[in-house]
């Protein structure tokens, strides 16, 4: 591929996505410099060696709203260490939150039922925004595998066998959880004559107007990765579970971090690709995206230069560059012959995360080497 097809380093994309060290320090908000308390599923664990991942990390405002939540209970929720007696708390020496070994032990359920109050708590008083609310989809907070609270929730789901509980979607930016979201791009063709589809928001979307993969969205709890890949394709651009089961290929993960004020937002993408038969096939017609979402404005054919193109002009929304860049590394259309960077661009889609994420996807992924 011509090195003309790359106007600047596809870094400095990544970069306005993403813009803080991949080695920075967890426990230091990397704009505000505010320390971000550990949030694990009992005390327990955040006294292991090694040390484990937290679910979460929380700032002092959400820890100011967890103290006031919990002495306003009947019952113990949330722990607290150090603590300087039954009744005291000091917020400047937190080091640590977690649950209840109590309340952990009366289950997942539980947990979420706590955690939906004190989302409500926070709702009561102005310290969390509308947005917590305003996507009612169920996610899953996941914690280390190693955590000493498993032995009493073993048996209760079977999906991510790391799943501590489940929140709210807008309730995860308060406490940094890690979201796992499920991606794909539709493509025919190869080399200079690929072309890959594109979906164009609706207008009342978020990111309305902007370009974005051909589908894609969270995986909510209880759906698999493919469950929930199968569910957005049909959703979204009519791809029928056969079809996806046809030629839909799972080719690897991304993990990347959003920037909101708040916290960084860890992500974890997990891609397929869908390669269209040739024309000439039964199936090519039923392989094309059509709209059946009102998210969805329209689907658009684009040649690898227009891909670029719409890259470097800033069209896609922020969550999609990084897997339009995976999928140009993937399929020789960035080497390391036109991509000076690459380096740091691989290190950046392969961040290390700070919090727990579903354990099955810990091996190292052999696509970047």
């Amino acid at each position: 591929m011509s090195d003309s097809l790359y106007k600047a380093s596809l870094l400095d994309l990544l970069l306005e996505v993403d813009p803080h060290p991949h080695n920075a320090d967890p426990s230091i908000h990397p704009v505000t410099k505010q320390r971000l308390i550990p949030f694990h599923l009992v005390q327990a664990d955040y006294h292991l060696s090694p040390p484990i991942k937290p679910m979460g990390r929380i700032n002092p405002d959400v820890l100011l709203e967890m103290i006031a939540f919990e002495a306003n209970r009947h019952f113990p929720v949330f722990t607290f260490f150090p603590r300087l007696s039954a009744k005291e708390v000091v917020p400047q020496a937190v080091r640590c939150v977690a649950f209840d070994p109590d309340l952990v032990k009366a289950g997942r359920k539980a947990l979420a039922m706590a955690m939906e109050a004190l989302v409500w708590f926070m709702r009561g008083r102005g310290s969390m925004k509308k947005r917590a609310f305003d996507r009612e989809d169920i996610f899953s907070v996941f914690a280390d595998p190693r955590s000493t609270a498993f032995a009493d929730l073993q048996g209760e789901m079977a999906v991510w066998d790391n799943v501590g509980l489940t929140i709210f979607r807008g309730s995860t930016y308060c406490f940094d959880t890690c979201w796992i979201g499920a991606t794909m791009i539709v493509y025919e063709g190869e080399g200079r004559d690929m072309k890959v589809w594109v979906q164009k928001r609706s207008a009342h979307t978020s990111y309305g107007g902007m370009l974005d993969t051909t589908v894609g969205g969270a995986v909510e709890t209880e759906r698999t990765a493919w469950e929930g890949m199968a569910k957005e394709a049909e959703e979204e651009a009519n791809l029928s579970e056969s079809i996806m089961k046809e030629y839909a290929r799972f080719v690897g993960t991304l993990n990347f971090q959003l920037d909101p004020k708040t916290v960084p937002k860890p992500l974890v993408h997990l891609c397929f690709d869908l390669r269209r038969p040739e024309p000439s096939f039964s199936d090519y017609a039923a392989t094309q995206p059509q709209i059946c979402d009102d998210e969805v404005d329209c689907f658009i054919p684009m040649s690898i230069p227009e891909i670029q193109e719409s890259l470097q002009q800033r069209k896609f929304q922020q969550s999609a560059v990084p897997d339009l860049i995976f999928f140009l590394f993937r399929h020789g259309f960035i080497t390391r012959e036109n991509e000076p960077q690459i380096d740091e661009i691989m290190a950046r889609c392969q961040r290390e995360h700070h919090v727990a994420f579903p354990h099955r996807l810990t091996e190292i992924d052999r696509v970047w080497q």
